[in-house]
């Protein structure tokens, strides 16, 4: 084993680093997994692995239902979170979210974005939330021509140029 390798497995299950006081499970993950390791000595990943359950236990969960206008569920919905996509459809499975306070923004075809914004609490599990769709995203509005542009000849100018010749548009 070289010898950097050592140093780094016990930086890792260091309570003071940097990953274990921080209340992001994305930046903690790898330092974990890395330190929970078949490759690692025994006593090591014993360590290791109960700091994984203690992380685990404090990681928030939240459940996500959609459900439109009649009130009837839809699952095809993308989530994100900040910014960044969560979940391309909802399952109804528990999603795991660093505590603190998040956007969400939910999208569904055919539907205007739903946006929620929740303080996530560290240890809290399974949080349900319910999102409702409204009504239908509304069209860009239609822009016609006045009255008087669609009664003026345009090509008026034009025909007196040409004389007697007509001039066929397709």
């Amino acid at each position: 084993m070289p010898p950097t390798r050592p140093r780094r497995l016990l930086a890792a299950t260091d309570p003071r680093s940097s990953w274990a006081t921080s209340t992001s499970y994305a930046r903690s993950a790898p330092q974990l997994l890395t330190c929970a390791s078949a490759n690692c000595p025994a006593d090591i990943r014993k360590d290791c692995t109960s700091r994984v359950e203690e992380v685990n236990a404090q990681i928030p969960t939240v459940i996500f239902r959609a459900k439109d206008a009649s009130g009837a569920d839809i699952t095809a919905v993308k989530v994100t979170m900040d910014g960044e996509v969560l979940a391309d459809r909802l399952e109804g499975t528990a999603l795991s979210i660093d505590p603190g306070e998040h956007t969400f923004t939910f999208e569904t075809a055919g539907q205007s974005p739903v946006t929620k914004k929740l303080v996530i609490q560290q240890n809290q599990k399974d949080r349900a939330e319910v999102v409702t769709f409204l009504g239908s995203r509304r069209p860009p509005p239609v822009r016609r021509p006045s009255r008087k542009a669609r009664l003026s000849p345009r090509p008026m100018r034009l025909r007196a140029r040409l004389g007697t010749q007509r001039i066929l548009a397709s």
